[in-house]
C-alpha cells in the first residue's frame, strides 16, 4: 500500500481520538477515554507503518520532505503525549494534544506533493540526530502549551460562577502547571542538544549564512522563550498566567519554524 495511504487511515484515527476526547471535557466518561486511548495508541501503530513505508519507497529518511518530517512532528506528539496523560491521569489534554497532532499531519499531507531531497547529506546521522531531537522537543513544548491553554481556561472559569460545572472537568490548576513545567525541564535540555548538534554540523561546512537562515534565528528564539519561562519560575517565582502566556508564545514561535522558508534546511 502506498504511503500516503497508510498515513490517511492514520490521520482518520487521530481525528476518531480528537473527537473521543472532546466528548470526555463535555461528558466526562471513562468509555470516552478508553476508546480514546485506544484510537490514538491505534493511528499510532498504522502511523509508524506508514514512516516505515515511506524511507522504503523513498529510500530516503522521513526529514527528506518537509511532508516527511511534519509526519514524523505528528508522530512524535501523540508518543510523547499518550505516557504524559496515563502518568499524570490528564486525559482532557488530549482534546487539544489530539487535534494538534491530527492537524500536523494533515498539513504534511497536503505538502506530500514537494520533492523528496536525495541529497547524501540528508542521511548523515549527525542531521537525521538533530532533526528528531529537535522534533521530540518541540512535542513536549506542544503538550506543554496545551497545559497552559487548560490553565488559563480554567482560571478565567473560576471568575465565574456560572461556569463551574465546566471546571469540575478539567485537570485541577496545580496539576496542568506543575505538567507544564516538568516538560519544558525536559524539553529545554533536549533542544539545546538538538541546536548544538546543527551548530556543528553547519559550522563544519564552513559557510556562514546558515546563522542568519530564519529556521536558526526561528530555533534561538524558541530556546530564548522557554529558557526565559525556567527562569521567570525557578529564579524569579512567577506563577500564574504571566508564565503559561509564554508557553503559548514559544509554541506560536515553533509553528512558524515550519512555514518560514529557508536555505539551509530545505530537507526539513
Amino acid at each position: 500500500m502506498n504511503y500516503l495511504a497508510i498515513h490517511g487511515i492514520a490521520l482518520l484515527l487521530y481525528i476518531g481520538a480528537s473527537v473521543l476526547y472532546g466528548a470526555n471535557v463535555a461528558l466526562r466518561s471513562q468509555a470516552h477515554v478508553n476508546r480514546a486511548r485506544i484510537a490514538l495508541l491505534s493511528g499510532a501503530l498504522v502511523h509508524t507503518l506508514a514512516i516505515g513505508a515511506f524511507c522504503v519507497q523513498t529510500h530516503q529518511t522521513p526529514f527528506a520532505s518537509a511532508f516527511g518530517t511534519l509526519s514524523v512532528a505528528s508522530w512524535v506528539v501523540v508518543l510523547a503525549y499518550l505516557p504524559v496523560e496515563i502518568l499524570a491521569k490528564a486525559p482532557a489534554l488530549g482534546a487539544l494534544a489530539a487535534p494538534l497532532a491530527s492537524l500536523v499531519l494533515f498539513v504534511g499531507i497536503i505538502r506530500s506533493s514537494a520533492g523528496v531531497v536525495t541529497s547524501s547529506e540528508i542521511r548523515s546521522t549527525i542531521i537525521s540526530s538533530h532533526v528528531l531531537i529537535v522534533l521530540i522537543s518541540f512535542a513536549l513544548f506542544v503538550i506543554a502549551a496545551c497545559c497552559a491553554v487548560f490553565y488559563l481556561w480554567q482560571y478565567t472559569t473560576l471568575k465565574h460562577p456560572d461556569r463551574r460545572a465546566m471546571f469540575r472537568k478539567l485537570p485541577p490548576l496545580e496539576t496542568v502547571d506543575s505538567l507544564a513545567y516538568h516538560l519544558v525541564a525536559f524539553a529545554l535540555p533536549l533542544l539545546t542538544l538538538g541546536l548544538a548538534l546543527g551548530i556543528i554540523r553547519a559550522a563544519g561546512t564552513g559557510r556562514a549564512y546558515w546563522l542568519a537562515d530564519p529556521h536558526t534565528l526561528l530555533s534561538l528564539l524558541a530556546w530564548a522563550v522557554y529558557a526565559g519561562y525556567l527562569t521567570a519560575r525557578v529564579v524569579a517565582g512567577w506563577r500564574g498566567t504571566r508564565v503559561n502566556y509564554l508557553l503559548i508564545a514559544g509554541l506560536v514561535v515553533t509553528v512558524a519554524i515550519f512555514f518560514v522558508p529557508s536555505g539551509t534546511h530545505r530537507f526539513s
